[in-house]
């Protein structure tokens, strides 16, 4: 990798020391060097290590455990540590370079010895089931993961964490500790322990002390070797963050206020799954209610986020409390603005198009591709054309993207699992329906007519 040659040019600019001047030193390995500066020379590991990584253009970490762990957690080899592996390269964490085999396909991240040893160090489990849950969970926040998957196969578990975006791996677990797991998480989450026949979904809240309380949704899917679970964290940093701090444009901010002051309509944030379509909802109504005290209720599977002064009821399929059921209830509460979590089938729909027609401000989600596709979809639920271009006043449609890493300007670090993004940031078009007035109403008129409806799109790009 490097010549001795280079290394002693190293050590002369960097420390004042050469090793050419005794044949002894000179016919040394680099690694013997390197031992040796450490050892008779009194230079601090860190100290070289830094200057090595500088000089050489490798990586060094000298405080924080990379993300994600190890590929075989608990294991190193004479030359480190293998951490994963990316695009056909194995980035390795070791404290002694030259050891590395020289392959192109090998990377160096260089870091003390006090943090190998803790890498190294095995998983430590309780017997006890919980702490197997409360651990993966614990790790989903100091890891600032989004979701994490379970995947069971012949042998075991894997465990893959969503980290701004991207998946990465995050552990193993034998065959009798995977189903540890999921009975912990099926317990916790109040469902039916002996049913792994049928998905499933349920709510965690794990208390943490002087910590803000981890907050999860869990689902269950049977597979081929029993059940696989997702988890997505709930209340995760952005549910009270306001329009501007999510990445929206001026532009946009200021069309959905506007929409939001309206006393009827129906107003719609589209988006794939994970896109932050609840986080905008949110923020859309705690921007409302800085404004006045409107009477806002809402109908949510499940209640994401407590708002305070906002009646907030739980939808319970189980006994036949549907979004269909909540929406004729709820009417009767006098709202000033209704918010549906979801809106999943023509009875939804159409029943808050109805409400929006009637004299009430409706929010919702919806997923949909992009936002002029939304008034194709509530057509596809059945909806009338008529009373849907009257009452449809604004529709947002969101994806999420990356953004650069800000500890390595997008050049790839430990934080950002060295794929240059760390966190996301919205990508969304805000389609401003108050002014548009179709001339037919019929839903192959209205279909053609979207397409000249004026946008206005903000672009985050990285």
């Amino acid at each position: 990798m490097i010549s001795g040659d280079t290394f002693n040019q190293f050590c002369v600019t960097q420390f004042g020391i050469s090793f050419d001047e005794n044949p002894k030193t000179k016919a040394l390995t680099n690694q013997e060097k390197l031992q040796l500066l450490i050892q008779h020379h009194h230079i601090s590991e860190h100290d070289i290590l830094e200057q090595l990584a500088e000089t050489f253009n490798w990586h060094f970490e000298s405080d924080t455990i990379p993300i994600p762990d190890p590929l075989e957690k608990g294991k190193s080899h004479r030359y480190g540590i293998p951490l994963f592996t990316s695009n056909g390269t194995t980035y390795v964490a070791t404290n002694s370079p030259f050891t590395l085999p020289e392959t192109g396909d090998i990377v160096p991240l260089l870091m003390p010895s006090a943090l190998l040893r803790q890498l190294a160090q095995p998983i430590q489990t309780n017997t006890i089931n919980a702490s197997l849950m409360e651990n993966l969970l614990i790790d989903m926040v100091s890891k600032d993961a989004s979701d994490a998957h379970l995947h069971r196969h012949a042998s075991g578990m894997t465990i893959f964490f969503r980290v701004s975006g991207k998946r990465v791996f995050y552990n193993t677990l034998t065959l009798e500790k995977g189903q540890q797991l999921c009975q912990q998480l099926k317990y916790h989450a109040h469902m039916t322990l002996d049913n792994s026949l049928t998905p499933q979904d349920g709510q965690i809240i794990l208390p943490q002390d002087d910590k803000e309380d981890i907050n999860v949704r869990v689902a269950s899917l049977p597979c081929i070797f029993g059940e696989e679970f997702a988890i997505r964290r709930m209340g995760h940093n952005t549910l009270s963050a306001s329009l501007e701090e999510l990445g929206f444009s001026p532009t946009l901010c200021a069309g959905l206020r506007d929409t939001m002051r309206l006393k009827s309509g129906l107003v719609l944030v589209t988006g794939p799954t994970g896109s932050g379509k609840t986080t905008t909802l949110y923020a859309c109504i705690n921007d409302r209610l800085k404004e006045d005290r409107p009477q806002i209720v809402s109908l949510e599977d499940p209640i994401e986020c407590p708002i305070a002064n906002v009646r907030q009821s739980q939808i319970n399929t189980a006994i036949g409390y549907d979004f269909k059921a909540g929406l004729k209830a709820l009417l009767r509460h006098d709202p000033d603005i209704i918010f549906i979590g979801e809106i999943r089938d023509k009875e939804t729909a159409k029943i808050a198009l109805e409400a929006a027609y009637t004299g009430h401000l409706v929010m919702s989600s919806l997923h949909t591709s992009d936002a002029k596709n939304t008034l194709i979809r509530l057509l596809q639920f059945g909806c009338d054309p008529f009373m849907l271009c009257h009452a449809l006043k604004g529709v947002v449609s969101q994806q999420l993207i990356p953004k650069p890493c800000t500890s390595c300007n997008g050049e790839g670090c430990f934080k950002c699992h060295f794929n240059g993004f760390k966190e996301r940031t919205v990508n969304a078009e805000w389609l401003d329906l108050r002014e548009w007035k179709p001339t037919e109403f019929s839903a192959e008129a209205l279909m053609h007519a979207i397409h000249d409806a004026p946008i206005s799109c903000t672009i985050n790009t990285p």
